[in-house]
């Protein structure tokens, strides 16, 4: 088999790997996680605790959680009465840190979980960070909110999560083809 080819079979695998992860986790959270657990909700409600504390303890704001969906669950964040944010499933990071891991384990490499595990929670910990920039946003620049919430936050970490893919590809890969 020529070089090309087995490039060619290497990418067909990759591709055949990450749907089958893909789809294997899009119905265990369709079916089994989100109907019978709150664990978005859950995610969420520690992302604002998280960043009530920084901004308490850091800032030294006077926060106040809410609400804002009558879930049982505080999905929003304001300080200093100057309006806040809410956390949403959509940026919760869930989706970014299962595509994440679904890459690192459809491609062939060493230390898959460990670098899996490690990268999510460098994802994590930058949604932690991009949630309170949109605070400090929001009290000091409320008119520049929608713009780096729509587009300066998604450039930086798509872009922080390629590095890490690009980074695993290039260390960690096996010498073997995919």
């Amino acid at each position: 088999m020529t070089q090309v080819q087995q490039s060619n079979t290497a990418v067909k695998k990759f591709i055949l790997r990450a749907m089958v992860l893909y789809g294997v986790w899009y119905v265990f959270r369709a079916f089994v996680l989100s109907p019978y657990t709150h664990f978005d909700e859950l995610f969420i409600e520690r992302l604002v605790f998280s960043n009530a504390w920084i901004l308490s303890n850091i800032n030294h704001y006077t926060v106040y959680l809410v609400d804002s969906q009558n879930s049982g669950f505080l999905d929003s964040i304001f300080a200093q009465n100057a309006g806040g944010v809410q956390v949403g499933e959509e940026c919760d990071g869930i989706g970014v840190i299962s595509t994440f891991i679904i890459f690192i384990l459809a491609f062939p490499g060493k230390h898959k979980i460990l670098y899996a595990l490690s990268g999510a929670l460098c994802v994590h910990l930058l949604n932690l960070l991009r949630v309170w920039i949109l605070i400090l946003i929001q009290i000091h620049r409320p008119e520049t909110l929608e713009f780096n919430h729509k587009y300066t936050f998604n450039i930086i970490i798509y872009s922080f999560i390629f590095a890490l893919w690009f980074l695993y590809t290039k260390y960690f890969k096996k010498d073997a083809a995919l």
